[in-house]
């Protein structure tokens, strides 16, 4: 049981922050820091350009800003939020009779959508200083450089202090096996998934 707690505890550290420093990730996943924060960062890129239409340039205040590098510049933004520690707990593990175990969890969510609203909210105030230049702008060109300026202004704005949402509990499954008769929990690319979306709000 023992075990099984480090390697669920790995498997949640991974999900949820995207980086584990434990030298057993390798057995748990399948994935390094790099690869699975590259594909989060992607996930997130997809989202934000689905979202809305944006300009694919614009240059305002003397700044010229490029969609692809905003883009860029938000999803990393979003990528360091979840890396901090986050709040689980591991509550119950059951085996099946295959030896898989089901690992049930408590997790505090992240709401980047709050903590996205509360940056916003500032943007909007130092556009309102600008508002004859912004006033020129289209309503996609606008939304580039609203995106730019919460992605500059993310850090200043929420520092450490992230809004979270109610405590989730949840489970997912751990595949049993062994190298050299020791045995050996690991979690599937999707298992990862869901654990990463168990800590962010919907």
């Amino acid at each position: 049981m023992k075990t099984l707690q480090k390697y669920a505890a790995i498997a949640l550290q991974f999900g949820l922050t995207g980086h584990s420093d434990d030298k057993r990730t390798k057995q748990v996943v399948h994935l390094t820091n790099t690869a699975w924060q590259t594909e989060i960062a992607t996930s997130v890129g997809k989202a934000w350009k689905s979202s809305a239409k944006v300009a694919d340039s614009v240059t305002f205040d003397g700044h010229k800003y490029q969609k692809k590098q905003v883009i860029s510049d938000l999803s990393q933004r979003y990528v360091k939020t979840l890396q901090r520690d986050r709040n689980y707990k591991i509550t119950k593990i059951r085996y099946d009779r295959y030896h898989n175990a089901n690992v049930q969890y408590q997790v505090t969510p992240i709401d980047l959508p709050a903590g996205q609203k509360e940056v916003q909210r500032y943007v909007e105030k130092q556009l309102q200083k600008k508002s004859s230049e912004a006033s020129k702008l289209s309503a996609e060109q606008l939304r580039l450089v609203e995106y730019a300026m919460i992605a500059e202004n993310w850090q200043s704005v929420l520092k450490d202090d992230i809004p979270t949402s109610a405590t989730r509990n949840m489970t997912i499954t751990m595949l049993y096996t062994h190298e050299n008769f020791k045995p050996i929990y690991q979690v599937s690319k999707q298992t990862l998934n869901n654990i990463l979306n168990s800590g962010l709000s919907e």
